[in-house]
């Protein structure tokens, strides 16, 4: 989620929608799955999972997502602060 924020943050004007929205989860868990374990699932698994039609389009979603990330999926510190502390708050909080 928090790359998914880092997204928007980025590229303000990325339209989400209830169709595309999966496929931007799904995609976002590959691509961090990928840059973060020694050992991952297919493309053609996350594709199944997620309920994407083809491999082709998790292929080209993965390609559009890293490339809007200019193939840097790091996020800094703010951006993961801006995003987890209002989740520690409210749960501090009860």
């Amino acid at each position: 989620m928090v790359l998914l924020q880092g997204l928007r943050s980025r590229h303000p004007r990325l339209a989400s929608n209830a169709y595309n929205m999966n496929r931007l989860l799904i995609t976002t868990v590959m691509i961090v799955a990928k840059f973060s374990e020694y050992g991952y699932y297919s493309d053609a698994c996350y594709s199944r999972v997620g309920g994407i039609d083809s491999v082709e389009e998790i292929y080209t979603f993965e390609h559009n997502m890293t490339t809007l990330f200019e193939n840097d999926v790091n996020l800094n510190c703010d951006e993961i602060y801006t995003y987890c502390h209002p989740i520690t708050i409210k749960n501090e909080n009860g």
